[in-house]
């Protein structure tokens, strides 16, 4: 990959990404040749809550059935030198370079990126707050072999593989060297906050694999229906009046514009809703009423 402004960060990059399930079948909400943005849901588990989000705006190029999809799209790539764990889109929350511990809150699926050195506290509140990932200037590997309870180093020549699944998604800017993230790294980090990426962990020194972090802009047609339902819109506080969520509450997150399919056959429009209980669901507009 060419980094044309000398640091790991690529713009303005094709790239073709496969996005499924880590665990279980389920359901695909998307057919290919569908136009997907960050936030899109694209696959829902039958078995358990786990939902698959795109992570970055592109196409369907074609569905993986009852798993998810792969999608091509140009986006930014931000790579770090070492990484562990599986894709995971989430939105990017900057924490603070002083007064880490252990009750330090990060939000549900966010992608915690913090400009040190991953210390215990802060493993322990991803771990206890269930974050999607952290994007960290560096671990010490003494650190990162108790967490993932394997040898990390052999982990990134390929030498071993992963006993069990890493908790959350870890990339590393700098491996593990003890130094902050290089300002340009951090500085492009940080005017991303509270958007939605993609970061995958997955690095093998050999195949020249490295962990990235993933970032394409929602489209602008996500935003409110307009002249289409001008009714409900991105930030509409609304209510599921029919379905499985009936009786639920909860704020309007996205609003797709391609059609997507759902479980029981039916394609229509639909909505991303963040419902009271913290829970993202993507619910036909017809199933859903606005509150005031």
């Amino acid at each position: 990959m060419e980094y044309p402004f000398g640091w790991p960060v690529a713009p303005n990059t094709h790239i073709i990404r496969e996005r499924r399930l880590s665990q279980g079948r389920g359901a695909v909400l998307v057919s290919a040749g569908d136009l997907v943005d960050p936030s899109d849901i694209i696959a829902r588990s039958i078995e358990t809550e786990q939902t698959v989000k795109a992570g970055f705006r592109g196409k369907v190029l074609r569905v993986i059935p009852e798993f998810g999809a792969v999608i091509e799209g140009t986006a930014m790539v931000i790579n770090g030198l070492a990484g562990f764990g599986p894709s995971c889109a989430g939105k990017i929350q900057m924490l603070p370079q002083i007064g880490i511990n252990a009750n330090t809150v990060i939000s549900p699926d966010a992608i915690a990126v913090f400009n040190g050195s991953l210390t215990a506290d802060l493993l322990r509140a991803a771990l206890t707050n269930h974050a999607g990932g952290i994007f960290a200037a560096g671990a010490p590997p003494e650190l990162l072999n108790e967490f993932l309870q394997t040898d990390v180093t052999a982990l990134l020549d390929g030498a071993q593989h992963m006993f069990k699944p890493a908790p959350f998604t870890i990339v590393l800017a700098h491996g593990f060297e003890n130094r902050p993230m290089a300002k340009e790294i951090y500085r492009q980090l940080s005017a991303l906050s509270g958007q939605t990426a993609l970061i995958n962990g997955y690095c093998n020194i050999f195949s020249g694999a490295r962990p990235e972090l993933i970032y394409s802009e929602e489209n602008a047609r996500q935003t409110p229906l307009g002249a289409t339902d001008p009714i409900v819109s991105v930030q509409s506080r609304v209510w599921i009046t029919q379905g499985s969520y009936a009786g639920s509450g909860g704020v309007v997150e996205a609003i797709p514009v391609a059609q997507r399919r759902f479980p029981s056959g039916i394609i229509a429009r639909a909505a991303v809703i963040r419902l009271d209980t913290g829970e993202e669901i993507l619910e036909p507009l017809s199933n859903i009423q606005r509150i005031g």
